[in-house]
């Protein structure tokens, strides 16, 4: 069946942030959708940080890969982020929506890949990123700032704010929309606060 993995935020793990990772199991049927991603690798030495994001085996290959919609940040372009593949060639893997800062590598062959409405700002490596072209591949740093509001799919009302604060402003403002009416009461709470 298929396993999913949603809704979640991995920040300052000391290794990796999402591990779908088997030396000797079978990598099929993976949903990897509407998380965040940040930090992952902190007790590494300086330069040597983990993936946030890593799919693939030594043994046998992945299948039925799917990243939607996720937003992920690495401390630079260059900084490792996500990596499909690991050991041996793999089976299909679709990236749809996700908005990624760092290296994003396809680190062993794949059979096919689908890449669709993607932000990538960092390396893309592994494949010809002139054979998808409906994404987009930042040369630069971004100028404008980013806010994302993802609606929480376990529990009306929450949501998860991410701000890539590009033009490094001391204040964001964030329209909860059609999330919340006119006058509600809420709370903002900070997911890296103890």
């Amino acid at each position: 069946g298929t396993k999913r993995i949603a809704g979640n935020v991995f920040f300052d793990a000391y290794g990796f942030g999402i591990h779908a990772y088997g030396s000797e199991g079978l990598l099929v049927g993976y949903e990897i959708a509407g998380n965040v991603w940040f930090n992952n690798g902190v007790a590494q030495p300086d330069g040597d940080r983990k993936d946030n994001c890593l799919v693939g085996g030594t043994t046998y290959p992945a299948e039925g890969i799917v990243l939607e919609d996720n937003l992920g940040w690495a401390p630079g372009p260059g900084e490792r982020s996500v990596r499909l593949g690991w050991g041996v060639p793999n089976t299909d893997v679709t990236l749809r929506g996700n908005y990624f800062v760092g290296q994003t590598i396809f680190a062993q062959p794949w059979s096919s890949v689908t890449m669709t409405g993607n932000t990538f700002y960092g390396d893309v490596t592994g494949v010809d990123t002139a054979a998808y072209p409906d994404n987009a591949y930042l040369a630069e740093r971004p100028a404008e700032t980013r806010v994302f509001l993802r609606p929480s799919s376990f529990e009306p009302g929450r949501a998860f704010v991410v701000v890539y604060n590009w033009a490094g402003l001391d204040a964001v403002d964030v329209d909860p929309g059609g999330l919340l009416p006119a006058g509600t009461i809420y709370e903002v709470r900070n997911a890296q606060a103890p």
